[in-house]
């Protein structure tokens, strides 16, 4: 994984962490974003590496490392809405976005890691939703597409469909409702099952669609 900030920004992750590790877990409560990083079986994964990426607006990304006891923190982040990745090589890395971040609110975020079936660490466990939105034989531009995770802890994501009606959304894996809203007083809901990580391409079948 490559990170902007080069090595320096690895040293100061490190120092966080050994930061964390020493003043206990009173030093989370003020923190923007924190959580902990634990195994399948709930032990908990020391030096794994979480990063947070602004989506919108200005450019921002910062790590971290967990501590001895997995957790992390983010003591300030700009407001805004992030992608946050937890990695560690031997894993499959885990990624979830979005995640909505605006001060004074404290977001707690864990992260459950499983073994990965091959060496390496550049494995992301994500589901992507891709396809062309048709209406009667015709293309729809400019339609909103949102996936809702049914008791997730998270809000919609959403896309625009551009000119030729293509989307795309990349969600973690899991059952969603998808709900397509033309613009013109036409909308559509659709369960769609992405509980495996992988492509789901064309599978919103909308009623008119051939």
């Amino acid at each position: 994984m490559t990170f902007s900030f080069g090595m320096r920004l690895i040293d100061r992750a490190a120092l966080a962490a050994l930061l964390l590790s020493a003043s206990g877990a009173g030093s989370l409560a003020g923190a923007a974003l924190s959580g902990r990083v634990v195994d399948e079986g709930g032990g908990t994964l020391p030096r794994a590496t979480i990063t947070v990426h602004k989506l919108s607006g200005e450019q921002f990304e910062q790590s971290s490392l967990t501590d001895s006891e997995g957790r992390y923190s983010f003591a300030e982040l700009p407001d805004g809405v992030y992608s946050v990745e937890g990695a560690l090589a031997g894993f499959v890395s885990l990624s979830y976005r979005p995640v909505r971040i605006y001060f004074p609110a404290q977001v707690h975020w864990d992260f459950e890691l499983r073994v990965a079936g091959f060496g390496g660490d550049a494995v992301y466990a994500s589901s992507d939703l891709v396809g062309e939105l048709t209406w009667e034989g015709a293309r729809v531009p400019k339609a909103k597409v949102c996936l809702t995770r049914p008791g997730g802890p998270y809000g919609p994501v959403c896309t625009t469909t551009n000119g030729l009606g293509q989307y795309f959304l990349e969600v973690p894996p899991g059952v969603y409702v998808a709900t397509v809203d033309s613009g013109v007083g036409t909308q559509v809901q659709q369960r769609v099952d992405l509980s495996t990580a992988g492509e789901y391409r064309n599978a919103l079948a909308l009623p008119g669609a051939r």
